[in-house]
């Protein structure tokens, strides 16, 4: 599982959210670029990789009552078939 806890539509927005966020100290950030289906891309704001959902939730929560982020939602990852 990782965070969702932004979308973007320009990189130059996502670059500024990305730094003000490593000034917090927070570690595991990183954007992924995706398509846009009215055209362009969204730049989406994520953080970490999570063994559980609620290990995931938990970590946002405290985000969240710190003020480092407003809101999230959790993606989760496809299983890896070993």
């Amino acid at each position: 599982y990782t965070l969702q806890i932004a979308a973007m539509t320009t990189k130059k927005q996502a670059d500024r959210m990305v730094s003000r966020l490593w000034k917090k100290r927070m570690k595991g950030v990183y954007v992924v670029k995706s398509r846009r289906r009215s055209g362009g891309y969204w730049f989406k704001i994520r953080i970490g990789r999570f063994i559980s959902k609620q290990s995931a939730k938990d970590f946002a929560d405290r985000l969240i009552s710190d003020r480092a982020v407003k809101n999230y939602f959790i993606i989760s990852y496809p299983k890896d078939n070993d």
